[in-house]
């Protein structure tokens, strides 16, 4: 992942493809597990103990809440 963010213009277009495919519906993510940000440590033995689907995520705006400044 980290060439995406080295090459703005890679960056610029998987963010745009991912936002596309979110708005467009064509993309839908999985959500198996939420935490709250006092969860936190709970949350981090639930990455490391492989039991997740995908990545975890703390609750944070949208992302196009977060480029607007949000």
């Amino acid at each position: 992942m980290s060439e995406f963010v080295r090459d703005k213009e890679r960056l610029a277009r998987a963010s745009a493809f991912i936002d596309s495919g979110l708005a467009g519906g064509r993309l839908k993510p999985v959500v198996a597990k939420t935490f709250t940000l006092d969860e936190i440590v709970k949350a981090h033995v639930y990455m490391e103990s492989s039991e997740q689907f995908g990545e975890d995520r703390g609750h944070r705006p949208p992302l196009s809440a977060r480029r607007r400044g949000n």
